[in-house]
């Protein structure tokens, strides 16, 4: 794994700063061409879980998967819209198998009932897992669980679902985890036990008022910044046991991309800053539909390639070269630190509470 702690800060700086370049021009002509075909892999023997699977990313990767065979579980908040979803995929796939099951990442106790309930199934056994739901909030708002909303959903109620399940013994021994990250990643502040955005918004303003755009958007990097992180940890503790050492998880970027993580009636759109309707005329303007931004996080979850052990823990996202190809990119040195990552585990253990800690 190139991601290794012990190469220079500055080249490893410079090395990330390639990437970001290659990322952001990926996101800017990404319009201007098409996609390449997804190649057709055979999953009728596989099992999906996705989050925020009724709209957006989500469901573009749930159509991908089911249009290969998989059972495909959509996990929503809202059962109607996730009814809606999962007759659209069947209609457009011909595939019937898909299923809906509700989760509510905005709080643990949904999560906790959503495993239990998983755990009770006879078809338990899951051989993909999407980490997909995101939010953000123009405003700054709490989970009944005391955390702020976009930290709890975006991270801190994946690695929950993730870890319950793994410790459940619902994941398969040769299972993927694909955690859709964001290129914020790369722009966001370092993060540590108290400086991370989402404790610093806490601190300054009060709940229900309205953030200013940088503290707004540096919560959703932070938020994703995390997944990415998680990723690598995520990868490197089960590739030291003997029973999850064939789980490969990957992180992503999947493009700029138009959907309704932007459009959110308390999302961004709802900002007053200046800077937030610029943000929202650009990804307008540069944003690809939800199909081709469904390419890089569908890829790894399908592709035998992906299944490669030297290819988890690190962090995916479009390219330039033949216009649209992928690859992994280098990342931020201070994401690498080692005693960095191990105390933003035992803070995310924490403050994801009980059943987060993962037993090996």
């Amino acid at each position: 794994m190139p991601y290794v702690e012990g190469r220079a800060p500055w080249l490893s700086n410079l090395l990330c700063s390639l990437s970001s370049v290659v990322i952001q021009l990926s996101m800017y002509l990404a319009p201007s061409f098409s996609a390449p075909p997804m190649p057709h892999i055979e999953l009728y023997d596989k099992t999906v879980l996705i989050t925020g699977a009724n709209s957006g990313i989500g469901f573009a990767v749930a159509r991908s998967l089911a249009g290969m065979g998989a059972r495909v579980v959509l996990l929503c908040r809202n059962e109607q819209r996730g009814t809606e979803a999962k007759q659209k995929i069947v209609q457009e796939t011909g595939n019937e198998r898909v299923e809906v099951e509700i989760i509510d990442l905005e709080n643990f106790g949904s999560v906790h009932a959503f495993v239990e309930k998983w755990k009770s199934k006879g078809d338990r056994n899951i051989d993909i897992l999407v980490n997909n739901a995101g939010l953000t909030y123009a405003r700054l708002t709490m989970t009944q669980d005391g955390h702020e909303s976009a930290y709890q959903t975006n991270h801190l109620s994946h690695l929950l679902l993730t870890h319950s399940l793994l410790n459940s013994s619902c994941l398969s021994s040769t299972a993927r985890i694909i955690n859709i990250s964001a290129f914020g990643f790369f722009l966001s502040t370092p993060l540590d036990e108290y400086t991370s955005p989402a404790r610093q918004i806490l601190d300054n303003y009060k709940i229900g008022q309205e953030l200013p755009y940088e503290a707004m958007i540096q919560t959703y990097r932070g938020s994703k910044a995390a997944q990415a992180i998680w990723t690598m940890i995520l990868q490197r503790k089960l590739g030291e046991t003997e029973r999850w050492r064939n789980v490969v998880v990957h992180a992503c970027h999947p493009g700029m991309v138009k959907t309704s993580i932007w459009t959110q009636p308390l999302g961004i759109v709802s900002s007053s800053a200046p800077r937030a309707k610029s943000f929202i005329a650009i990804a307008e303007r540069f944003g690809v539909e939800t199909d081709k931004g469904a390419t890089v996080p569908a890829w790894l979850a399908a592709s035998p390639e992906a299944a490669k052990k030297d290819t988890g823990g690190m962090f995916w996202a479009p390219g330039i070269g033949s216009f649209w190809n992928m690859g992994w990119k280098w990342v931020p040195a201070w994401s690498l630190e080692w005693k960095r990552q191990e105390m933003l585990w035992d803070v995310w253990l924490r403050d994801a509470g009980k059943g987060a800690e993962l037993m090996l």
